[in-house]
């Protein structure tokens, strides 16, 4: 009984030692197929953010291949007591870790993300694709990885005692350990210290969840909560110029017509208020115009929707934007082309950081703010009119006007939002329409009768829509969402010479900023260089747009729209927000993901 006690315990031991050895077999094997990570990250600027790089990889690689044996073969070396069959079970184990770890790394190529189950599904289940057919060729390899894990497990067998004789193993695994503890309590510093050079490279390998000890050294009064944040101030400030918008300088052709441009745009209007009963006025004047009736704003939000409107790009820049007061291409085109510009609003800029980004180039910005609501509204049309009256014969001219009486469901009546009850609210929201609509039919006239409107281009949209618990699902206003109630806007434009017509296909607001500069401005530039939409009066094959916040994006296709976050988990649904089993296309979601940086500067 002794002796057989004492042989089981000598050959658990010879297991564990095996797997020790084994487990440094793929320690560097997963080192080897890591190194492209280290090729596709972005280079660090200083010395101490290179070395981290390094130490980082080989803590890493290391931790995750120790955790992975002490899960398995560990606790197995228990109770497989043959050796032949704890190999097998020890290859079969190592190669789903490395070929997982391959396919990771292709993933990060193509999307910038590391593989979860949501794309691991997406990709296998995708058929007749680029990326699914590279993923193919992938998996084909497995076969002859798990042949090169048979032979190193048998490496490792065969030459035990004597790689135990040369007692290599400690001092590999303290290098290993002490680059793992660098790894983090370094990490920690960084984090704690705002060195930006070190955390931003926590999204350079799989499973990488670096120490953070903000919160602990708070507590301790070691961190300074204030100077962090002034350090971060400075650091975006320093940090200007990785925008790159436009992607290269506009280039012009000559202007056939010039014309006058108008846009109005009133706050919160969903696209089904464009009815003869709710907005006569500005329903005929639609009848007269070219309408798109699938029109989408880029975002449920007011700030963002405003960004999409000038830009033509995706909402997730415009923390950049922002940040670096970087001016919209249009505005810019404007100015180059001597358009006079003027601005007029209901309460003023009411999004400061409107006048700090698409408009950060007028040296004379000077807007009234008003109190808002249908008086402001009212107020505000006055102001146009009578700047109109004065101005109008001088050409060319850029009029923003910026209603928000409909978003504050200002009736006119005097009542207040307390006053109001939910089921009284939808009709409030109407009759704030139908207010703003006679305000809009003074700008219809005054452009009709002054002859401008034969020399002007109008164009009439929101920046966002508010949902009234119209899929009785509790949804009220806006920034919920990503649903039609929330995002689809009203959108008709007045062309002088061209003739109306009617879109009833998806568009978007990124789409207005090439067809202005296109059509109006006469730009040659490809519009790639400076939006991601399209011009609406050319004929394009659309499969989707893209609508989303700082949060989260949604891809809106004709019978479904995709919910996706930074981290890349995604979900389906149809337009009306209701799970769906449709799949998500590849190639669609690797175009998404590039318009997403196409305007950053590439990484050197």
């Amino acid at each position: 009984m002794v002796n057989s006690s004492k042989q089981y315990r000598d050959k658990v031991s010879q297991l564990i030692s095996w797997g020790h050895w084994f487990c440094l077999s793929n320690i560097i094997l997963a080192l080897i197929v890591g190194l492209r990570y280290l090729v596709l990250a972005t280079p660090p600027e200083t010395f101490l953010g290179q070395s981290y790089l390094i130490v980082s990889w080989l803590g890493q690689f290391s931790f995750i291949a120790f955790v992975i044996f002490l899960l398995t073969l560990f606790p197995l070396s228990f109770v497989i007591p043959s050796n032949r069959s704890l190999r097998f079970v020890g290859a079969l184990f190592a190669t789903i870790g490395i070929s997982l770890l391959i396919v990771d790394t292709e993933v990060f190529a193509t999307f910038n993300l590391h593989l979860n189950p949501a794309l691991l599904e997406l990709l296998v289940d995708e058929e007749q694709n680029s990326q699914a057919n590279t993923l193919n060729l992938l998996f084909v390899s497995v076969p002859f990885i798990f042949l090169l894990e048979l032979w190193l497990a048998k490496l490792c067998w065969k030459y035990l005692r004597r790689l135990e004789h040369k007692r290599l193993g400690g001092p590999i695994g303290g290098v290993l350990f002490i680059c793992f503890l660098l790894t983090h309590f370094v990490h920690a510093w960084a984090d704690a210290t705002n060195y930006t050079t070190i955390t931003r490279q926590k999204n350079n390998y799989p499973l990488f969840y670096p120490l953070t000890a903000r919160s602990f050294l708070q507590e301790q009064g070691i961190f300074d909560v204030d100077a962090y944040y002034k350090q971060i101030k400075a650091q975006e400030q320093e940090q200007q110029g990785q925008l790159r918008y436009p992607i290269s300088p506009l280039k012009y052709d000559q202007v056939e017509q010039r014309y006058n441009l108008m846009l109005v745009v009133v706050e919160g209007l969903r696209w089904d208020m464009l009815n003869q009963q709710a907005m006569p006025n500005s329903w005929k004047q639609a009848k007269r115009s070219s309408q798109f009736f699938s029109h989408h704003s880029g975002s449920n939000k007011p700030q963002e929707g405003l960004f999409s409107l000038f830009y033509g790009i995706p909402t997730s820049y415009w923390p950049s934007f922002k940040t670096e007061s970087q001016g919209s291409v249009l505005v810019s085109a404007l100015q180059d082309s001597n358009y006079q510009i003027e601005l007029f609003s209901s309460r003023g800029l009411n999004l400061p950081e409107l006048a700090g980004t698409s408009f950060s180039e007028l040296s004379n910005l000077d807007m009234t703010k008003w109190p808002g609501g249908a008086a402001g509204d009212e107020k505000a049309i006055q102001e146009w009119l009578i700047w109109q009256q004065s101005q109008y014969a001088q050409l060319p001219w850029f009029n923003f006007l910026y209603l928000n009486g409909v978003a504050a469901y200002d009736n006119g009546s005097g009542e207040t939002m307390s006053e109001v009850t939910p089921e009284s609210l939808s009709q409030h929201y109407s009759d704030a329409a139908t207010v703003v609509d006679s305000q809009l039919n003074k700008v219809y006239q005054q452009l009709a009768q002054s002859g401008q409107l034969e020399r002007t281009i109008l164009v009439v949209t929101s920046d966002y829509g508010n949902e009234l618990n119209d899929g009785n699902s509790n949804y009220w206003g806006n920034n919920s969402n990503f649903s039609r109630y929330q995002t689809q806007v009203p959108l008709f434009i007045s062309w002088p010479d061209k003739n109306p017509s009617l879109l009833h296909s998806d568009t978007s607001h990124n789409d207005i900023v090439p067809t202005l500069l296109e059509e109006m401005l006469s730009v040659a530039s490809n519009s790639a260089n400076y939006s991601t939409g399209q011009n609406l009066f050319k004929k394009r094959k659309r499969d989707w747009i893209l609508i989303g916040n700082q949060e989260q994006q949604a891809v809106v296709q004709r019978n479904q729209i995709t919910l996706f976050n930074q981290s890349g988990s995604y979900r389906v649904l149809d337009r009306d927000l209701k799970s769906s089993n449709a799949r998500v296309s590849v190639p669609m979601l690797v175009q998404v993901l590039n318009d997403l940086k196409r305007f950053y500067q590439p990484q050197q």
